[in-house]
């Protein structure tokens, strides 16, 4: 009983994790694990449930594994969520119908108690776990694809008494071990090797001891499960020289290479969830040379020659690559939410120390709070930047927050809105919410990459009261921004963010 009801508890908690650190963080969409989570209950509970276990026990080892090789791939995408959320529904279902089906009959209903009981503490332990242990004990958000293997265990056409299933629980004390051990010691990745050759060795000894058991086929799709789940975790650690998890999600830096003129240099990359927030190649002559999202030859680039601002405000500091932006007399001032984001900048890049003459000032704190705490009419240029892995903080782009930032400009300041995303197209609720407080807005998607060896694809937007700030930018293919006739503007206390998704992302403004 306990067992059954602690499995689902840990998935709607794992999966409400993926869900708000990778996409966005609202109770438009956290609300949805809950929702399909009760929704089991109703099912499984039901005097004769419209979905039967044998139904669902059919579907739940693939649905499982298909989910597992999405979540490694580590490419976000929609079908990656819709899988991901599927699966959730599906193995919660399996484990509330089989709660269903061992309850108490009516000639044991002195039992009753005792079975809500442990109904209750399997729920309360799936929860106490995620919000007290895996936090601190995992250094990435591993419990939802580690549990998820784990329910199939649960399964009940799972021989839990075979061979194959002592290999099974052997290979998830590995996995769980390859998960725990770099929080305790720093695991290097070639102790992960280790760890999966040694999974490797096993299975292949079972498989030559005890082959006829490999014919239940739950059991191989639980084995085989377990050794890509375990490959996924080695294939996440290359390159990787620092992982971290806190409140905000997982932020990490990987080092790679690349050519740049027929030379090869060393180049960092910042990630924050599965999202690039910046990266940087560590050699001169390109150590201080913008990249990502904010090279000279794309937007970002663009904005900065038409705006030459002075004092610039930063919303979102990822890798700090905009600080070598550097002109004599231009002044940064960034605003980062998450510490370890900050530490990560300092450590691991040297934008903050190597340009600006290493005078630029890092406040910690929310963006749209402490943008209200500064000084008005004090800035040229105010960016956002604030980003999650790829989750859009709506706070910061309703109708009170740009009437905030408009008093912090200084006049003919300019406000420039960093809207690539994956999932959303931010241009429609920012052109309804900004244009008509009297900004004018162009807007650019960055298709042709100059610099294609550190350059990404974005899409950027520029606001600003002074027509004059524009000058120029129709040239270079940037295009002006009219109102969204069927958007209403965005408020503190109104965001719809069901009216822009998109399943090109960013990559719908090309038509």
């Amino acid at each position: 009983w306990m067992i059954l009801a602690f499995f689902p508890s840990v998935l709607m908690s794992g999966v409400t994790i993926y869900i708000t650190s990778d996409l966005v963080s609202t109770p438009m969409l956290w609300v949805i694990p809950l929702a399909l989570y009760l929704l089991t209950f109703i099912i499984a509970f039901a005097q004769k449930p419209v979905i039967s276990l044998s139904f669902v026990t059919k579907i739940v080892p693939w649905l499982v594994i298909i989910t597992a090789l999405l979540i490694s791939s580590r490419a976000a995408s929609w079908a990656t969520l819709f899988m991901v959320v599927l699966s959730f529904f599906s193995v919660t279902l399996m484990c509330h119908l089989r709660l269903a089906g061992l309850r108490p009959l009516d000639h044991e209903k002195s039992q009753l108690t005792a079975f809500y009981l442990m109904m209750s503490v399997g729920g309360a332990l799936g929860g106490a776990l995620n919000a007290f242990v895996f936090p601190y004990a995992f250094v990435g958000a591993y419990e939802f694809p580690l549990f998820l293997m784990a329910a199939l265990m649960l399964h009940p056409g799972f021989d839990r008494k075979s061979m194959t299933a002592r290999l099974c629980y052997l290979l998830f004390g590995l996995l769980l071990l390859q998960i725990i051990l770099p929080k305790i010691s720093g695991t290097t990745w070639h102790t992960h090797i280790l760890w999966f050759g040694t999974g490797i060795v096993l299975t292949a000894f079972f498989i030559l001891r005890h082959y006829k058991e490999f014919k239940r086929s739950i059991n191989i799709i639980v084995c085989l499960g377990l050794l890509f789940t375990s490959y996924s975790i080695i294939a996440d650690k290359a390159g990787l020289l620092f992982q971290t998890r806190n409140f905000y999600g997982v932020i990490k830096v990987r080092e790679t290479s690349v050519d740049i003129q027929d030379k090869t240099y060393p180049k960092r990359l910042m990630f924050h969830g599965t999202t690039i927030h910046g990266s940087q190649v560590m050699a001169a002559p390109y150590e201080t040379q913008p990249s990502t999202y904010f090279t000279r030859t794309g937007p970002f680039g663009d904005v900065m020659r038409t705006v030459n601002p002075k004092n610039v405000l930063v919303m979102g500091l990822g890798a700090g690559s905009m600080n070598c932006f550097e002109d004599a007399g231009r002044k940064f001032t960034f605003i980062e939410i998450d510490p370890a984001v900050i530490d990560m900048a300092r450590e691991y890049f040297t934008y903050l120390s190597k340009c600006s003459g290493g005078t630029s000032q890092v406040i910690v704190g929310d963006g749209r709070l402490e943008v209200a705490k500064l000084k008005d009419a004090s800035y040229d240029l105010i960016v956002m930047d604030a980003f999650t892995s790829d989750a859009i903080p709506t706070h910061l782009i309703t109708r009170e927050a740009f009437e905030t930032y408009r008093r912090k400009l200084r006049p003919g300041g300019a406000i420039a809105v960093n809207i690539s995303s994956r999932y959303f197209q931010l241009s429609d609720p920012i052109g309804a919410t900004a244009l008509p407080l009297g900004f004018t807005g162009w807007m650019m998607v960055d298709l042709f990459l100059e610099e294609k060896d550190i350059a990404s694809h974005s899409a950027w937007i520029l606001l600003s009261e002074n027509q004059k700030t524009f000058a120029g930018l129709g040239l270079k293919g940037w295009m002006p921004m009219t109102p969204a006739p069927k958007t209403k503007p965005w408020t503190d206390h109104y965001s719809n963010l069901l009216d822009i998704i998109s399943l090109r992302g960013t990559g719908a403004l090309i038509e």
